[in-house]
């Protein structure tokens, strides 16, 4: 027989009293179970994130909007590297499968918005948040070369790597719609 011994009752207590660490890592990655949405995660993370990210544009600028977005990049990067290794190991990703992006995990949609609005914190028009809102969710969903190509970089700077590509590429086409706007004085 090869069983292990029953645990003892101080051993229960103690499991029920220590937070599951991937239960926590969990929740900031879905951003509070946003990410578990059953029908399109990646946008309601992105409407979830947007109001915060706004106020931050609007009273700070758009420095600290990047900063919000590098200080996200790097958090999701530390946080989910991880559980992409813990998930690897107990063969939950094939072998032959390295990418790695659970539709839970939003938190890179959060700094994909950041970089998206910049052009709202340098503008500050309001049509600027629902063109870098739409122009984002469409490069994130679609995939267009290079936003494809940084998916595909190692780990979870992947993960997070193209939503800011993204993001940036909705930023670049919401500061030249804003642009042509004006000159046409629409």
């Amino acid at each position: 027989m090869n069983e292990s011994p029953p645990e003892t009752q101080a051993q229960k207590t103690a499991s029920r009293r220590t937070p599951d660490p991937r239960g926590v890592a969990h929740f900031i990655a879905s951003l509070g179970g946003i990410g578990y949405a059953r029908f399109m995660p990646g946008t309601w993370g992105s409407l979830v994130a947007a109001p915060p990210l706004i106020a931050v544009a609007f009273v700070f600028g758009y420095l600290w909007l990047l900063g919000v977005a590098v200080v996200l990049t790097l958090g999701g990067v530390v946080l989910l590297e991880p559980l992409r290794r813990a998930e690897k190991a107990n063969a939950q990703v094939p072998e032959q499968d390295e990418k790695w992006d659970p539709p839970w995990v939003v938190l890179d949609e959060a700094a994909g918005m950041a970089v998206a609005l910049v052009p709202f914190a340098l503008h500050g028009s309001p049509l600027a948040i629902v063109f870098a809102f739409v122009l984002f969710r469409l490069l994130d969903a679609t995939k267009p070369p290079p936003v494809r190509q940084a998916e595909g970089l190692p780990g979870a700077f992947g993960v997070m790597a193209d939503d800011l590509v993204a993001g940036l590429g909705a930023a670049i086409l919401t500061a030249a719609a804003l642009f042509f706007i004006q000159a046409l004085k629409i």
